[in-house]
């Protein structure tokens, strides 16, 4: 009994100092992370249509606009935001970047307005529906007060977020794991 007790506080100890460690067990700063040896190198980032959320928003930018034919959006000049197809539908996509790097960790896909929250419902369901046959069922909604609808689905890269907007907006969240922790990090030290 007692050495079952010992082995059950060890995996407990254990348990805590990963989580404290946070994601892939990184602390330190940006150039830390970048300076680690190539075993510690975290498996993959995440991609969006073949395109990987990593590296500088110019190369993202460059890498979205010759691999999927997305162009620059003039929409407004202080936020990176391209236009193309997703689907059948032309969105928008605004990419998000390690605050006080040119890092990007996030892309925005946002559908066009819709006008009616029928038709706002029935597109976050037929996204939901494909996300669902992609990425596995979501490990949490929140659907109980429209027009503001949430899914989070969680993959080994990343994690995936399917919203509506009270404005009339779906919005898919796709956030690489790792430059996620790398801009908290960043954030809140």
């Amino acid at each position: 009994m007692k050495r079952y007790l010992t082995i059950i506080v060890l995996l407990i100890a254990a348990a805590f100092s990963a989580s404290a460690q946070g994601n892939y067990g990184f602390r330190g700063s940006l150039s830390d992370f970048y300076s680690r040896g190539e075993s510690e190198e975290p498996a993959g980032h995440m991609m969006f249509e073949g395109v990987e959320i990593n590296g500088s928003l110019q190369s993202c930018m460059g890498r979205l606009k010759e691999q999927l034919k997305f162009k620059p959006s003039h929409k407004d000049k202080n936020e990176p935001f391209m236009e193309g197809n997703y689907g059948k539908e032309k969105v928008e996509i605004r990419l998000g970047t390690v605050p006080g790097h040119d890092l990007v960790y996030m892309f925005v896909v946002t559908y066009p307005r819709r006008n009616s929250w029928a038709t706002l419902s029935t597109l976050y369901e037929s996204v939901k529906m494909k996300l669902t046959l992609k990425y596995g069922a979501p490990v949490g909604t929140d659907e109980k007060n429209p027009p503001e609808y949430l899914a989070v689905f969680d993959t080994p890269e990343g994690d995936i977020t399917l919203s509506t907007t009270e404005e009339g907006y779906v919005r898919i969240y796709f956030q690489d794991k790792i430059n996620l922790e790398l801009a908290r990090h960043e954030t809140y030290n």
